[in-house]
């Protein structure tokens, strides 16, 4: 969407392909050639090419002899005065946004829905900026890339729990199969049953805190793809390995409440709710492995105990 605006060195280089203003060239016979389409600005029209060749799909401001702002069908364009001072001017006046337009341009580039308000709100500031106001364009920008920011953090909250839930469902299937195939003569030992709770509880864990949670914008998928599976594993092999804390008498109590959840009389639900609690939170295991004699978490409003002999 953002169109250059530099200065540099070299006077051709100044111009923009939208604002040339030089005369054309003559014809081997002395005549004028046609200029090309787009040249200037009366040109600017919709469903006409800009001087780029790029059809013009919208017009959002037009002031006679002074400049057009539009959208072309890849992004919004400035067309400045056919005067090359005035021209000039606008260029410095439109050097401040640049760096958020460009910012824009990638919060919104693939935007469907909403596209429309961006566009409105890009073209308010560059003609606010063009008329002289820069401070005023510059906060307008700056609360639309706030606005861009924001939508784009919802739809990565968003992709991040989606591809948590995958993997966790992924992870219970082939949970499932190893504890219909696996059995374990105690109950207290049923590593699979507990980390079956575990991806349960990493699941529940995220839902809770997803409104919260700082993510990755929707754009960058990989890493929420990353941190939501990375999430579900954290759970399943913490649920695991307090279960072998718990079986080697390593952690010789456990409570939530007043009831306690170690002991060789655990039971298959006792398990189930072990591995939730290690999924659900996250850190538990490592504040249980710390050197602190008493850890206490808050699980539901109850508190877990964890005293270390």
């Amino acid at each position: 969407m953002a169109i250059s605006t530099a200065a540099t060195s070299s006077a051709a280089e100044t111009r923009s392909i939208l604002t040339e203003t030089s005369s054309p060239s003559k014809g081997p016979n002395g005549s004028t050639p046609h200029a090309p389409i787009g040249s200037s600005l009366a040109s600017v029209r919709v469903d006409r090419e800009d001087a780029r060749g790029v059809m013009i799909e919208q017009v959002y401001a037009y002031k006679d002899s002074c400049y057009a702002i539009y959208r072309a069908r890849d992004r919004m364009m400035v067309h400045f005065a056919d005067d090359g001072a005035i021209a000039d001017a606008q260029r410095k006046n439109l050097n401040g946004l640049a760096g958020m337009r460009a910012k824009l341009a990638m919060l919104t580039g693939d935007l469907d829905k909403g596209l429309a308000y961006y566009d409105g709100q890009i073209a308010h500031a560059l003609q606010v900026a063009l008329d002289g106001d820069v401070e005023k364009a510059k906060e307008i920008m700056a609360q639309t890339v706030t606005r861009a920011e924001e939508e784009r953090a919802g739809r990565g909250r968003i992709q991040y729990l989606l591809y948590g839930l995958a993997t966790a469902a992924v992870f219970l299937v082939v949970l499932g199969i190893g504890y219909a195939a696996v059995s374990f003569a105690k109950p207290a030992n049923n590593l699979w049953l507990a980390a079956i709770g575990g991806a349960i509880g990493a699941v529940f864990s995220m839902s809770i805190a997803i409104r919260s949670r700082t993510v990755a914008l929707d754009l960058y998928r990989n890493a929420n793809i990353a941190d939501g599976a990375l999430r579900i594993l954290v759970g399943v092999i913490a649920a695991g390995v307090l279960i072998l804390l718990m079986a080697t008498n390593i952690i010789p109590k456990l409570q939530v409440g007043g009831g306690a959840l170690t002991g060789e009389a655990a039971t298959w639900e006792t398990i189930l709710l072990v591995g939730f609690i290690a999924g659900f939170l996250e850190r538990l295991l490592p504040d249980i492995l710390s050197d602190r004699k008493d850890v206490e978490a808050a699980v539901d409003g109850k508190i877990v105990e964890i005293a270390k002999a």
